[in-house]
């Protein structure tokens, strides 16, 4: 396991994205708020010393990956909110940072004994 020199961020989103998506979705298609924060975007960014810096980073970027989480739900870009700005992103979504991330991927066999420990 290698630790690598990035930093993730998550994607959670808020309730007003819920209301977005299901006032699109027919009744039967209803999501909650724990369906659509079960399974995040995770973004890497370069390496920050303070949080703060890593937030200016991802204000720089953030139209993008707004436009990447609504073409998710729905790519008819006429139902996607008129006011994508930065407010408005930070409304409709709450971010994490995280400072320490890992590449698995080199070790070819991982698996979890009873201790709970990875090997």
């Amino acid at each position: 396991m290698q630790e690598i020199e990035r930093v993730a961020a998550i994607l959670k989103p808020s309730e007003t994205m819920l209301e977005w998506i299901n006032a699109q979705a027919e009744e039967n298609e209803q999501v909650t708020l724990e369906d659509i924060q079960t399974d995040c975007t995770v973004i890497l960014l370069p390496t920050f010393e303070e949080e703060e810096d890593a937030e200016d980073y991802l204000n720089e970027i953030y139209d993008e990956l707004f436009v990447n989480e609504l073409a998710a739900w729905n790519d008819d870009e006429s139902a996607w909110p008129e006011d994508r700005s930065l407010d408005t992103f930070l409304e409709w979504f709450d971010i994490e940072f995280h400072s320490v991330v890992y590449d698995c991927a080199q070790i070819p066999h991982m698996t979890r004994q009873d201790t709970g420990t990875l090997q």
